[in-house]
């Protein structure tokens, strides 16, 4: 299932739980780069496709959403971790839907807001390791020796990852 469907799946399964009634999506991108404006303007169509009325969805760059309280949708969509890390601290009584994030973003942003009573939906982005290492085999067929580093949010995930390379005929490097 593609990441729009998924998205689309989210929304309208907010919708039947009564989270949203009626008008006032808004999706809230990280940037303005073309990558956030063509998940945007498809997740957008989708809705649109979906019969929610254009009118009752707004679309915003992060750094141009007006300030909390002047727009109050029944529910906000955050394309990528920067917007999905800002509508979270924002009106928690609002439902939000996280989409292109990571799971390591995801699985923080729910544990900081648990107590938020408008609730938080997310669809991760994450591909299993093994699917990972096979597109590097693809692109690279001779490497045998894999360089790790990883951050905070990836170091729960980086065993998957070590786990999966000696399938592979691969083996891990790493500075840590």
């Amino acid at each position: 299932m593609s990441l729009l469907r998924l998205v689309l799946l989210a929304v309208w399964m907010a919708l039947a739980a009564g989270l949203s009634q009626a008008a006032g999506i808004v999706l809230v991108s990280s940037d303005g780069t073309a990558s956030y404006g063509d998940v945007a303007r498809a997740v957008r169509a989708e809705l649109e496709r979906s019969g929610v009325p254009a009118q009752d969805i707004e679309s915003y760059k992060l750094s141009d959403l007006p300030p909390e309280g002047v727009i109050a949708p029944r529910l906000f969509i955050a394309l990528g971790s920067r917007a999905a890390v800002a509508m979270a601290e924002r009106d928690s009584r609002i439902p939000l839907l996280c989409a292109v994030v990571p799971k390591a973003v995801m699985e923080r942003l729910v544990a900081s807001n648990v107590s938020k009573s408008g609730g938080l939906f997310g669809v991760a982005l994450d591909q299993p390791a093994g699917r990972q290492l096979d597109l590097i085999r693809l692109a690279l067929p001779k490497v045998r020796r894999l360089g790790l580093m990883w951050s905070a949010d990836s170091k729960l995930t980086v065993g998957e990852l070590v786990n999966a390379l000696p399938v592979r005929d691969m083996r891990a490097v790493s500075p840590y």
